[in-house]
């Protein structure tokens, strides 16, 4: 293994000369060494260092370069066996002595060799007081380097396994609340399968609105949507079997009582999403409190309009409305295809926002291929 190696550039070939009493080859600016920093070979001096250098360097083989750079030569000799110098090595000097010149910060860079790290220490060599150049302390720095690895290795294992088991216990939390809607789902008899349907062609309609992005909503949004569309009757769970299973239809005192399932839902998730990811809750939240407002304000439970109704809710009243037509419940019969869009694109404007006018367009015939896929609906 190399331990430590100093690597000298001297600029002005006059203090070279000076130093060596020895004649440069012609047109040389510069010259650059490598030698074993052992302290019985420092203990000679930088003179010692320029002699021994020179006594290797043949004349065919120099570089000539500007007076202010830095020359290095073919210097394979004055280096360990196990390590070669080599072109590459050469411009990777370079550039360590240029990002030093620029700042005088970057004073430290890594080079590999076959299995070893070496730390490399740039500082300047002075002659006296005067600036003459470079030097570069070369430092193996393996075993260091590798149990850094080994640590970042444990770090990356530990935030791995981290990620998994909170993805597993969100994957949990999803299940659980999904669970408890479905729950809800099958207790009400007139919307048997509403949440599986509506979960689906909201899963469609949602693509459509991606694809153009007119409200500049990133991905992570819409699959929030998609993930909170089984949640938007869950304040089912509040309201009493009396009412939520009654076989006909509501008594208006009834659908009084059923319209706070809106509000009741925003309540439970609220407290149930407590700790999770907040923008999902928001997300959830609003999509089971307004998916029953109306863009022209006669809505409930707030009586929100248009922009007042948060842009997820406006997209499962769609939807919601769009199953509840062509699905038979128990005070009435399926409604055809064709005459269920006809009411949802009657209602734009009304009802619905109006901008969602053409990506309910461009869902309704995979809204019309999948329900007629299911056996019963």
């Amino acid at each position: 293994m190399l331990n430590n190696y100093y690597y000298y550039a001297t600029i002005g070939y006059n203090k070279l000369k000076e130093r060596t009493r020895k004649g440069i080859p012609e047109g040389m600016r510069g010259v650059a060494w490598i030698k074993i920093a052992g302290v019985r070979e420092l203990k000679y001096g930088r003179e010692y260092l320029y002699k021994s250098l020179l006594s290797k360097i043949n004349n065919p083989n120099f570089i000539e370069q500007k007076e202010e750079d830095v020359i290095i030569r073919d210097l394979h000799r004055t280096f360990p066996k196990n390590m070669i110098f080599n072109d590459k090595l050469g411009e990777e000097i370079y550039s360590w002595i240029d990002k030093f010149k620029s700042d005088n910060i970057d004073d430290k860079f890594y080079y590999y060799y076959d299995d070893a790290t070496y730390l490399v220490t740039i500082s300047y060599l002075y002659d006296g007081k005067k600036r003459r150049g470079y030097q570069l302390l070369l430092t193996d720095d393996t075993n260091n380097q590798e149990y850094i690895k080994l640590l970042d290795n444990y770090n990356n294992e530990l935030i791995i396994e981290v990620k998994e088991k909170t993805q597993y216990l969100e994957e949990l939390h999803d299940k659980l609340i999904l669970g408890i809607a479905q729950l809800v789902d099958s207790r009400d008899n007139s919307t048997g399968g509403h949440i599986k349907r509506t979960s689906y062609i909201m899963r469609i309609f949602v693509t459509e609105v991606r694809k153009y992005n007119k409200y500049n909503l990133d991905d992570e949004f819409y699959d929030d949507i998609i993930k909170a569309a089984p949640m938007h009757d869950l304040g089912k769970i509040a309201v009493d079997d009396v009412i939520l299973r009654k076989p006909g239809k509501y008594t208006k005192e009834e659908f009084e009582i059923m319209k706070h399932h809106a509000s009741y839902g925003a309540e439970i998730l609220d407290k149930i999403l407590e700790g999770t990811d907040e923008k999902f809750k928001t997300i959830a939240c609003n999509v089971a409190h307004f998916h029953h407002e109306r863009v022209d304000g006669s809505g409930y439970p707030n009586g929100l309009t248009k922009d007042q109704i948060p842009i997820e809710a406006r997209m499962m009243a769609i939807c919601d409305v769009y199953d509840a037509l062509v699905s038979k419940r128990v005070y009435k019969e399926r409604m055809s295809f064709e005459e269920a869009k006809k009411i949802i694109l009657e209602g734009m404007g009304s009802q619905f926002d109006n901008e969602l006018r053409i990506y309910f367009l461009n869902s309704v015939d995979k809204f019309e291929e999948y329900y007629s896929s299911l056996e019963d609906f």
